[in-house]
C-alpha cells in the first residue's frame, strides 16, 4: 500500500512539473549594438532593452525571456524567419514596412543629431551643407541624410563617410579634432547626453546642431507567431508606463523625453 501511495505521488510530482515546463514559453528578444538601448560591454550586455526585458520576465510568469545577440544587417531576415520574437526600440522606418509585424506603442522618442568640434568661427551653419561634410556613422544603421540606405558600398559611394563599430571612437575622433578623418558625428541624443554626463568637460569642445537628422520614434516589433501576445506585451508595457516605471528607466539612460501617445 505504502508502495503504491509513493508511486501515485511521484506521478502527481512529475505531471505538476511538466505542467509548470509547458506553461513557461521562452521568448527569445533579439538586439544589437545600439546605445543607451544595447551596450556590449565586457561582462555581458547591458542597457535600457536588457533591462526591460528583465523587468517583462519578472511580470510575467507564464514566459521565460531570453536576451539574444544578433547584427544589425541580420535582424529582418531573422524575424522573417522567426528566429526571434521580438526585437525592442525599433523604428517602423528602418525597415519593417516589408515585414508583418505586431508593433507596440512607442516605447522611446529619441533624435539622430550631428556632432561637431566646436572652433572660434564655428557655428550652426557648418551643419546646413551635410553632404560636404566628412562624416562618421556607425556600421548597418539607418541615417535620415541617407534616405535611410544602410549599405555600405552605397553610402560610401554617395558620401564622404567613415562607417565605424564604435560610436565612442566616432565622437573621440570629433573630441581630437581629426578633420582629415570626420568632420561631423551622427549621433543619438540620448547616447550624446549620457556622454556629457559621464564627461561635462565634452561640452565645451563640442558644437552640437540644433538640427537633426531624424526623430525616432521607438516600438517594440513583436512576431505575429509569437507565444507570447501583442495584448498581453502591450497589457504589461502599459502597467509599466502607468507605475512610472518605464519613465524611471528612460531618465537613467538618458533618454531626451517622455513618449505621450501612440
Amino acid at each position: 500500500m505504502l508502495r503504491r501511495m509513493f508511486w501515485i505521488f511521484c506521478g502527481l510530482t512529475t505531471g505538476l512539473s511538466a505542467s509548470a515546463a509547458e506553461s513557461s514559453c521562452e521568448i527569445r528578444v533579439a538586439g544589437y549594438e545600439f546605445p543607451p538601448y544595447v551596450i556590449h560591454a565586457d561582462d555581458g550586455v547591458r542597457g535600457l532593452a536588457p533591462e526591460l526585458v528583465e523587468r517583462l520576465d519578472e511580470m510575467l510568469h507564464n514566459y521565460c525571456f531570453e536576451f539574444v545577440e544578433m547584427a544589425s544587417r541580420r535582424r529582418f531576415e531573422q524575424f522573417a524567419a522567426h528566429g526571434y520574437d521580438l526585437m525592442l526600440f525599433e523604428s517602423p522606418q528602418w525597415g519593417w514596412q516589408d515585414l508583418v509585424v505586431d508593433m507596440t506603442a512607442v516605447l522611446a522618442r529619441d533624435r539622430d543629431i550631428y556632432v561637431a568640434h566646436r572652433r572660434a568661427g564655428r557655428d550652426q551653419s557648418f551643419f546646413e551643407n551635410i553632404h560636404e561634410r566628412r562624416l562618421l556613422g556607425y556600421l548597418g544603421y539607418h541615417y535620415g541624410f541617407a534616405d535611410l540606405e544602410t549599405d555600405s558600398e552605397a553610402l560610401e559611394t554617395h558620401f564622404d563617410i567613415l562607417l565605424s563599430r564604435s560610436h565612442e571612437r566616432n565622437l573621440q575622433l570629433i573630441l581630437l579634432d581629426r578633420a582629415d578623418v570626420g568632420e561631423i558625428a551622427i549621433l543619438t541624443e540620448s547616447f550624446l547626453n549620457a556622454q556629457l554626463a559621464a564627461n561635462p568637460e565634452y561640452k565645451q569642445r563640442l558644437l552640437i546642431s540644433e538640427q537633426e537628422d531624424q526623430v525616432l520614434e521607438l516600438r517594440g516589433m513583436l512576431h505575429p507567431d509569437s507565444e507570447l501576445s501583442i495584448e498581453v506585451l502591450n497589457s504589461a508595457l502599459e502597467e509599466l508606463e502607468n507605475s512610472g516605471e518605464l519613465e524611471a528607466m528612460r531618465r537613467r539612460h538618458h533618454l531626451p523625453e517622455k513618449p505621450d501617445g501612440d
